[in-house]
């Protein structure tokens, strides 16, 4: 009931912006730009893998605790593993722009960062207690570059800053979206089966169509060109 109150404001601030819609969206179509991003196969892509690297940040933040403290940690060592995984996504957010600008095409960085999060999650759950801390902070890398890499391809697709602002607006509504559904069905599995062994389908389940999405949002590209 707490959290739920929060959908109030929210809920208000939809009817206000309400009547602003068909005046954007008369704009839009005087300045030219791309009300046709929504029938835009790239523009897809990156919102594809937006939302599906998305699900794996919702999904460690969601439940990473709780699938610690099973697995035998105190609730304190759980809350500062995350807090490692935490501090490294930091350091590798504020590093992979810079590499993935400096290439033509940016599937190779954006699959690595993937590998990452997918082993680091693996080994969280099933490694040794011993090397959690090396899982974590794998993970918390490959978290922190899928997450800035996201942000980065909606720049590197736009061959405007206007189009950019109306492609981050589709990525990161229907992208977060989608998203949401991640911490949802590892929930739902882990009532259904009383383990965490759904969870580690469904994360690698969405790693793995993110990584399709990112094969061709990778690509050397721009919305509205083809």
């Amino acid at each position: 009931m707490g959290l739920g109150v929060w959908a109030l404001p929210v809920l208000l601030a939809a009817l206000l912006w309400w009547p602003q819609l068909r005046h954007a969206q008369a704009s839009a179509r005087r300045h030219g730009v791309a009300c046709g991003l929504w029938r835009d196969s790239v523009a897809w892509q990156v919102i594809g893998y937006m939302g599906l690297r998305s699900s794996h940040a919702y999904i460690v933040f969601s439940w990473f605790p709780a699938m610690m403290v099973d697995r035998g940690l105190s609730p304190l060592a759980a809350g500062w593993t995350l807090s490692l995984l935490m501090l490294t996504q930091l350091v590798r957010s504020l590093g992979a722009p810079w590499l993935a600008s400096r290439c033509r095409d940016q599937r190779l960085v954006i699959v690595a960062m993937l590998a990452l999060s997918m082993a680091g999650f693996s080994g969280a759950l099933y490694a040794p207690l011993g090397s959690l801390w090396l899982w974590a902070s794998l993970m918390g890398l490959g978290l922190g570059g899928m997450f800035s890499m996201g942000l980065t391809l909606i720049v590197l697709r736009a061959p405007s800053s206007q189009l950019a602002s109306q492609l981050s607006g589709m990525a990161q509504g229907v992208g977060y979206l989608l998203a949401s559904t991640g911490p949802f069905l590892v929930g739902l599995s882990h009532d259904l089966l009383g383990n965490w062994h759904g969870a580690f389908v469904v994360y690698q389940t969405f790693g793995m169509a993110a990584l399709l999405f990112a094969l061709l949002a990778g690509r050397n590209r721009q919305v509205g060109a083809h």
